[in-house]
């Protein structure tokens, strides 16, 4: 029970504290994620974003294995200049 709670506690403890760039390879499209944390920021190509199996097809696989769960509309420590 013990080694249980100790994996548990350093698995919260590792995803607490990523702070991560993935980037999506989606044919034709562009795509990235900014993550802190649990949040992230989601960058991408209007065409990827109105197409919402194409979006959770591509993009919920990443989420799910680094435990992302809230779309951050700022992060800390993130300066975006509206380039994409």
């Amino acid at each position: 029970m013990l080694w249980f709670v100790s994996l548990k506690t350093y698995n919260d403890w590792k995803f607490y504290r990523q702070k991560k760039i993935i980037v999506y390879n989606i044919p034709k499209q562009k795509a990235a994620e900014f993550v802190d944390r649990s949040n992230y920021l989601f960058t991408a190509d209007s065409e990827l974003v109105n197409d919402k199996f194409s979006y959770n097809y591509n993009t919920k696989p990443g989420q799910l294995a680094f435990h992302l769960n809230k779309t951050a509309v700022k992060l800390k420590h993130f300066y975006s200049k509206n380039n994409f």
